[in-house]
């Protein structure tokens, strides 16, 4: 009788193993970005990094640093975007998604957008500035 217990307790322990692999890679695959989501086209049109001062931004603590800010045209809207990074984009085109924000009222923006560039990497942007055509 002890020695079917340890054996019935070992498929138990192995079967459980077995099923916690396998989904926690379907969750892993899951929360992977799919390329097709990055849908709306976007012409950076000018690229520069600036110094400058501001509250908190996507996670990183406010205060002073060195910041890309880019003028981008998106679905025919022309943008100024923050990143919170110090490198330089190249002019060009590029694909995007806009992510969820926070409500705001209709008057007012707090857009993000995440860009997709051509080697997989990805940039999270807020939109800081409009402009007319």
């Amino acid at each position: 009788m002890g020695l079917d217990y340890v054996e019935d307790g070992m498929k138990r322990r192995t079967l459980f193993l077995g099923i916690l692999l396998a989904t926690s890679g379907m969750a892993y695959a899951a929360k992977k970005d799919n390329p097709v989501d990055y849908n709306i086209a976007l012409h950076v049109s000018k690229s520069e990094v600036v110094y400058s001062c501001n509250r908190s931004f996507l996670g990183s603590p406010g205060g002073c640093g060195m910041r890309l800010w880019i003028l981008a045209n998106l679905n025919d809207e022309i943008l100024e975007l923050r990143g919170n990074t110090d490198a330089l984009i190249r002019i060009g085109d590029y694909k995007a998604k806009q992510v969820v924000t926070d409500h705001v009222p209709d008057y007012g923006d707090n857009r993000r957008y995440q860009i997709l560039f051509p080697d997989g990497e990805k940039l999270m942007f807020e939109v800081v500035g409009e402009r007319e055509k």
